[in-house]
């Protein structure tokens, strides 16, 4: 399946599109920040501008995976993505630069890729999960749906220890 080239997806207060080399800077301050990185599995810390270039350049383009904005062309806020999971699944991930916490941008611009993902992709399942202790991932991941299905053990590259995982699924339909 190709899932890229993204298209732009508008919601009520973001525009989602294809992370770009402009963004580099962004995406090392806040992928840097061990605020944002403690929580996320495979991303390291300290970030550097080559983990950077890996991700701009190679991850991002082979994965249905958004840059978050508040405005067409403005600045990075976050990235939300999917990376696909056997035949007809994905597994949903994302993050946002702490300045951009707080403001629901997580759960909408999260619900707009979990709707690209069922409708344009066809897909009929997402997998997503959080570490334990990040309240707000659990709060969004709840918001649009998704059910616990058990825990498990993750290695953390940033903290560089065992962490325990949250695994949650959502099946389609999806209706935010």
């Amino acid at each position: 399946m190709d899932w890229s080239p993204v298209p732009e997806i508008r919601t009520a207060r973001l525009v989602l599109d294809a992370p770009r080399l402009t963004d580099k800077a962004a995406v090392i301050s806040y992928a840097g920040d061990l605020s944002v990185s403690r929580w996320l599995v495979r991303v390291p810390h300290p970030y550097t501008a080559a983990d950077a270039d890996v991700f701009l350049g190679d991850i991002a383009p082979a994965h249905a995976c958004f840059a978050v904005r508040e405005a067409a062309g403005g600045p990075l806020a976050g990235i939300v993505g999917i990376s696909p999971v056997g035949a007809d699944g994905g597994l949903l991930g994302y993050w946002f630069g702490p300045p951009f916490w707080g403001r629901g941008y997580a759960t909408e611009a999260a619900a707009a890729v979990v709707a690209h993902a069922f409708g344009t992709l066809g897909l009929g399942r997402l997998q997503s999960g959080y570490l334990a202790g990040n309240v707000a991932s659990c709060r969004v991941l709840e918001k649009l749906g998704f059910t616990v299905t058990g825990t498990s053990v993750k290695w953390n590259v940033a903290l560089d220890a065992e962490c325990e995982h949250i695994d949650m699924c959502l099946a389609a339909p999806f209706a935010p």
